[in-house]
């Protein structure tokens, strides 16, 4: 049986949150995958560090990064926190 290949992308609302609280949310989606059994294949840094709390959907490139990928089916799923 073939895993679940996973993309965790974390986001936060302001440069204030930077320090701490993409590196919690990256390890509580491991953590996820882990218990379901899927795989992380990918956690790119430019797509963790996402800051989405003032932008339009346009204006969010990791996300459109994270949605490639998943189109392109170099992933399954995206996993967030």
């Amino acid at each position: 049986m073939t895993k679940i290949k996973a993309l965790v992308m974390t986001r936060v609302s302001s440069s204030g949150q930077l320090e701490s609280s993409p590196d919690q949310q990256a390890d509580a989606c491991r953590v996820f995958c882990k218990a379901k059994g899927w795989e992380v294949v990918a956690l790119p840094k430019s797509i963790r560090r996402d800051i989405s709390g003032t932008n339009e959907w346009e204006d969010r490139p990791d996300y459109h990064e994270a949605v490639r990928l998943y189109t392109a089916g170099k992933v399954d799923c995206i996993v967030t926190a």
